[in-house]
C-alpha cells in the first residue's frame, strides 16, 4: 500500500509541476544550440526587458492573494499605457 502511494504522490508532483520541466527541458535545448545564451550580457537584457512586468506582477500577485479578488494586470497596463500615450503624445489638454 506504501509503494502505490509514494507513486500516486509522484504522479500529483508531476502534474502539478509539468511546466516547470517542459521549461527546464527548453532551456536545456537553447543553452545546447547556442552557448552564447549564458553570458551576462544577455542575462542583464533579460533582467532590464523583465523588470516593468515584473513590478506589475508582484502587484497583482500581492492583491490577489490579499484580498482574494483578481484584477487583469494587462488591462491596467494597458489603460496606463493609453493614458500615458494621450497625456504625452497628443494635442489634448487632460
Amino acid at each position: 500500500m506504501s509503494a502505490l502511494k509514494t507513486k500516486i504522490n509522484r504522479w500529483i508532483f508531476l502534474k502539478q509541476n509539468t511546466i516547470y520541466f517542459v521549461l527546464l527541458i527548453l532551456l536545456a535545448i537553447i543553452i545546447a544550440q547556442d552557448s552564447s545564451f549564458l553570458n551576462l550580457m544577455n542575462f542583464s537584457n533579460i533582467l532590464t526587458q523583465s523588470s516593468v512586468r515584473l513590478i506589475v506582477a508582484l502587484g497583482v500577485a500581492g492583491f490577489a492573494g490579499d484580498t482574494g479578488t483578481d484584477l487583469s494586470a494587462g488591462r491596467q497596463v494597458g489603460l496606463s499605457r493609453g493614458n500615458l500615450c494621450l497625456r504625452c503624445c497628443s494635442q489634448w489638454k487632460i
